[in-house]
């Protein structure tokens, strides 16, 4: 019997990742998983530390219009020139808005982000011109969860700033089959009990979980296949800040690192995340909405 090997399997999957979308946008202008997508430029991932320099430089800060400052409270991650992907409830926010858009940013309070002898490009600002989400999200249930914002302008792609890969659809083996590690990124609190929340990005590991978990967790919400359930680590969970943002898994090939996939997006999790009876999380599933994400990349 002939043997196929994890990393030719993985391989395949790439490929046919790329073919399908592609083929979806090939007569438009807008490319998704372009050749630069889901590379990073460090692979130290530990969980619950500090991420390094250039770690996920596809991850967004959205800032919002509070009286007299602007705010940062989500996250999202960048898929084309034009588009980051986030939750619909860090944009249905009325009467606030999102009103300003980061890249490149690692630590909130430096203007030029250094680390050993290496230092980044300042952080590209952008402006959102169009939102996008499902017209069926319902925010007490948070059922359908996702958002597209469409930048002002292109983003220019560097080492520092360029795309996350995304999944084919509705595929829950390879990316969010259960007891995978996935990574997820961001500025939010460090605890429930922290008023402001991280300055340097941060990164922990979480692993994905049956919904029966999430479900005991949120008794009172209806959960589908549209949703994935992570997480439930004593210490290590996303908590309010990263909601938005990504839940990345890295799939590696030899002799090159690995390509990162967004296959989540932070939704909702217990207002005491992360405690000493920490319980799972909800995530948006992303490869459920592959084929709304492409429809709607205006």
């Amino acid at each position: 019997m002939k043997i196929v090997s994890t990393s030719y399997y993985k391989l395949i999957i790439l490929a046919f990742s790329w073919i399908y979308i592609m083929e979806f946008t090939m007569s438009t202008h807008i490319r998704v998983n372009e050749d630069v997508c889901g590379s990073a430029d460090s692979n130290r991932i530990v969980g619950g530390v500090r991420a390094s320099l250039g770690q996920y430089p596809w991850l967004a800060r959205l800032g919002y219009n509070r009286t007299y400052k602007i705010t940062f409270e989500c996250a999202g991650a960048l898929i084309t020139k034009r588009h980051v992907l986030t939750a619909s409830h860090c944009v249905d926010v009325a009467p606030v808005s999102v009103v300003q858009v980061i890249l490149g940013e690692h630590d909130a309070r430096s203007e030029t982000d250094c680390e050993m002898d290496m230092c980044a490009d300042p952080v590209q600002i952008f402006e959102p011109i169009l939102i996008t989400y499902p017209i069926e999200y319902n925010n007490p249930e948070y059922k359908h969860d996702i958002a597209l914002i469409k930048l002002n302008r292109e983003v220019k792609y560097t080492r520092w700033v360029h795309p996350i890969c995304l999944p084919l659809p509705n595929d829950t083996n390879i990316f969010g089959g259960i007891n995978n590690i996935t990574e997820v990124a961001g500025w939010g609190l460090m605890n429930s009990h922290d008023p402001e929340g991280a300055k340097v990005l941060q990164t922990v590991k979480l692993k994905i979980v049956s919904m029966d978990e999430c479900r005991e967790a949120f008794e009172s919400l209806e959960l589908g296949p549209e949703q994935m359930c992570a997480g439930g680590i004593p210490g290590k969970d996303s908590c309010s800040g990263d909601s938005g943002g990504p839940m990345q898994k890295g799939l590696a090939f030899r002799n090159k690192g690995p390509r990162y996939f967004a296959i989540g997006i932070v939704s909702l999790g217990m207002k005491m995340c992360g405690g000493e009876f920490a319980t799972a999380a909800l995530y948006t599933n992303v490869s459920f909405y592959i084929p709304w994400i492409l429809n709607n990349l205006d």
